[in-house]
């Protein structure tokens, strides 16, 4: 679940908790509160701590979040929290013209991508939403998103994702690359990520017990599956993929620092701006870039990717695989020479 949908869930929870008169609620029941409404809501709980809630009660306070009127009453040392307003809930509050905007822009964006089932509501939304705000968007695309509308296995994309929302197990028929015939995956389906403009599914696959993911483009097929208990992810899919670059990740490997040397200056502030990775560290004075993470296909890619202006110092293991690689690419042009 992300962030956002978490502090939404708590805040419905504290608006509850501020408009009911019949009892005191102090943090530790707040917390409370919070926690097992999304257990309730997700199957499982991240916990709540008092620093969270203590935040949350400042912006449904401030004016950019509700303004809500929240008032801390002492009983001795412990504090409780209600509203000043017995009438007020933050349910009941219209939206501002900030917020309208917000919400059109959001759907405008999502409109202008192109490809992607599920979003086939969104043009239509913006419609009624901008007569019903009284607010006329202009229907020309402004925004550009990164597509490829004839990428296979996109019609997928809705059943995957709602079957993630609804922590059902799906029995999918996958092709991968290397083998010639398809085989049966049975998958709990936790996350979708796009990357180098394909779209893959993460899950846990109940027959190698292990965390997999599944390009969309090599499914041929997807079909619920009532028989088998879902399995949550036990850790934050934002973290999984902290470490690599890409898709491939192998839990048993540690991250290591590779070090490149950038041979052309000129291509130095490029890098900066559009980093190669999270942990990025440049010394500008020497030309060198400095990455934490675990070494995989999609690094190799990227590495070779920039060709002669860049050159691999360590680790060795990943210095040997770049030379290989280029040895084999300068082979496949000798023989076209030679022939």
């Amino acid at each position: 679940m992300s962030s956002n949908q978490q502090a939404q869930i708590r805040y419905q929870v504290l608006d509850r908790c501020f408009s009911d008169f019949s009892r005191k609620y102090f943090i530790e029941h707040l917390i409370q509160a919070c926690e097992e409404a999304t257990e309730r809501e997700y199957g499982h709980t991240n916990g709540c701590s008092e620093r969270q809630i203590r935040d949350d009660i400042k912006f449904m306070k401030r004016e950019e979040g509700f303004k809500a009127p929240i008032q801390s009453y002492h009983e001795g040392k412990p504090v409780y929290y209600r509203y000043t307003d017995e009438q007020y809930s933050i349910r009941n509050q219209e939206l501002s013209t900030t917020q309208k905007k917000q919400i059109l822009d959001a759907l405008h964006l999502l409109s202008g991508i192109e490809g992607l089932p599920g979003l086939e509501w969104a043009s239509t939304a913006l419609v009624k939403l901008g007569e019903g705000f009284d607010m006329n968007r202009q229907a020309n695309k402004v925004v550009s998103f990164e597509e490829n509308m004839y990428l296979k296995g996109l019609s997928y994309f809705d059943t995957l994702y709602q079957a993630i929302l609804s922590y059902k197990v799906l029995e999918i028929t996958y092709h991968p690359f290397q083998y010639d015939t398809a085989r049966a995956e049975l998958i709990s389906p936790h996350y979708l990520k796009q990357y180098n403009n394909r779209w893959f599914l993460f899950g846990y696959n109940h027959n190698a017990e292990k965390i997999q993911n599944l390009a969309l483009d090599r499914i041929k097929e997807v079909k619920d599956n009532r028989k088998t208990s879902y399995q949550y992810a036990d850790f934050d899919y934002e973290e999984y993929f902290e470490d690599i670059i890409g898709v491939s990740q192998n839990e048993n490997q540690e991250v290591e620092e590779v070090v490149l040397q950038v041979r052309n200056a000129k291509l130095l502030p490029y890098i900066q701006t559009k980093p190669l990775h999270g942990s990025q560290k440049v010394d500008k004075v020497a030309n060198v870039i400095r990455l934490q993470v675990k070494l995989n296909y999609e690094l190799e890619a990227l590495i070779l990717s920039l060709g002669e202006q860049v050159e691999v110092k360590s680790p060795p293991i990943l210095l040997e695989k770049i030379k290989s690689r280029i040895k084999n690419m300068q082979s496949n042009y000798e023989c076209s020479d030679s022939a």
